[in-house]
Order: structure tokens, then sequence, then C-alpha cells
């Protein structure tokens, strides 16, 4: 039995290497000589369509930017707006609200010196009031007493009673 010993670096048919190496290498040169040209031009349209891409890629990349900051600068300036508009409302509620609060105010004092003088002139009537009522009353129990000395046994009461104070009295002489 033969014993098979595997060697990579084995030769067999060392007659036909250097043809083939040969060979092999004139087909390299050949395509390399066919094909570098179009080889060439594709990667240099290649690189071409790289650089394009990349160029485009950038000038989108800055048309973004400028969008972003126009839109960043139109944002600020409508916020600065907003900010303004809202400044100014409050503000002018404010003064709404001192313009409303002074108007209240002055018709509150309106009403309180209304009132005032309304209790002033109401007192001042029920004082008159009063007063006739008083005079009224001082009237009628005046004309009561007077009527009641006017009758018949009150006068001679009267009378009797002067009399004894007369005769109770020494007379004088003049």
């Amino acid at each position: 039995m033969a014993l098979f010993v595997f060697n990579p670096f084995h030769i067999e048919y060392p007659q036909y290497t250097l043809p083939l190496v040969l060979g092999f290498i004139l087909l390299v040169a050949l395509f390399w000589s066919k094909a570098k040209p179009a080889a060439s031009k594709s990667l240099a349209s290649r690189a071409e369509k790289v650089q394009q891409e990349v160029e485009r890629a950038e000038s989108l990349r800055e048309q973004a930017q400028r969008v972003h900051d126009e839109y960043a600068a139109r944002l600020a300036s409508i916020e600065r707006e907003h900010q303004e508009q809202r400044d100014r409302a409050t503000e002018e509620a404010r003064k709404a609200c001192e313009i409303i609060l002074a108007d209240a105010q002055e018709a509150a004092d309106l009403i309180t010196r209304r009132a005032e003088e309304e209790v002033g002139r109401e007192r001042t009537r029920q004082r008159i009031l009063l007063r006739r009522q008083v005079v009224e009353m001082t009237i009628s129990a005046a004309e009561s007493a007077i009527a009641n000395l006017q009758t018949d046994e009150s006068q001679r009461v009267l009378i009797q009673a002067f009399t004894e104070r007369l005769g109770s009295r020494p007379m004088e002489n003049n």
C-alpha cells in the first residue's frame, strides 16, 4: 500500500508551471490594459457621482441649516411679539382696572354723599314733624285744660279758692 503524503507546495507537473504562470500574468496584463481605462472611467464616474452627492448633501444641509435658522429667528420674533402683546394687554387691563376702581370709588363716594344728605334732610324733616306734633299736643292739652276750666262748676271752684285766698289775707289800707 502506498503512503500518500499531502504537501501543498509540491508541484506535480513542473513543466506546465512556467507557461501557466506566464499565461496568468499575460492574462492579468491584458485584462489590466483593457479593463483599467474602463475601470478607471467607471471609478472616476463613481467618484464624481459620490463627490456630487456629497456636495449636494452638503448643500442640502446648509439649506436646511438656513431654513432652521430662519425659523428659529421667526419663532424668536413671534415669541417677542407675543410677549410684547401680552405685556401690552396686561398693562391695558391694569389701567382699565384702575379706571374701573376709580369710577367705582367715585360712585361709592357720590352715593355716600347723597345718602348723608338724604339722612340730613330726613333728620330735619323728622324734627320738624316732631315739633309740629309737640305743638299740636301742647295746643290740644291747653284746649282741653281751657275747656275743663270753662265749665260752671270749675268756675265756681276757682272763684271760691280765690275768695278764700283773699279772705285769709289781711286788708291793707292805702
